[in-house]
């Protein structure tokens, strides 16, 4: 099993445990998925405009190797941003925060509005990106984007520790 593969299997497990740890007396209702609206000719929506009608959502967990308790003032960002080819960020498309205090895996949840953002380019994709701050230092940052590819597939974000500026 290569080194990725088994990264993945991991951060899966870990999200498993998550979800089964975050449980209440009964299942949590689950978010439909995002289903774009259907067009017209012209390529307007003939859906019925709501509130969150035209919303999608991502959900993944946040994971670091370090076993710390990070406290109730630490912040997560995790964006949602459009990347072009070799990775070059392309802009913003939703921005969530997560408070403290956390723990790995963190959960967290974006949404966004797919009808503002323009159709991706040849090249392009989406990806989530995030870092965890406390007092305005920054602890872990993200290894690299990780890739958003439907709604239905939570997205696993591996987080690197950053102690005194170096990453560790």
């Amino acid at each position: 099993m290569t080194l990725r593969r088994t990264a993945r299997a991991l951060a899966a497990a870990l999200l498993a445990v998550a979800v089964a740890g975050c449980a209440g007396d009964g299942p949590a209702p689950a978010s439909p998925p995002f289903v774009p609206p259907p067009l017209d000719a012209a390529g307007a929506s003939l859906a019925p405009r709501g509130p969150t009608m035209d919303r999608a959502v991502v959900q993944g967990a946040l994971v670091y190797r370090e076993p710390v308790v990070l406290p109730p003032e630490a912040l997560a960002r995790v964006q949602l941003v459009r990347l072009g080819p070799g990775r070059t960020p392309r802009g913003v498309l939703a921005t969530a925060w997560v408070a403290g205090p956390m723990a790995p895996p963190v959960p967290f949840r974006l949404t966004w509005d797919p009808r503002t953002a323009a159709p991706l380019a040849p090249g392009e994709r989406l990806a989530v990106v995030a870092m965890v701050m406390v007092a305005d230092e920054v602890l872990f940052t993200s290894l690299a984007p990780a890739a958003y590819t439907s709604p239905a597939e939570p997205v696993v974000v591996p987080l690197l520790a950053r102690w005194g500026g170096v990453e560790v």
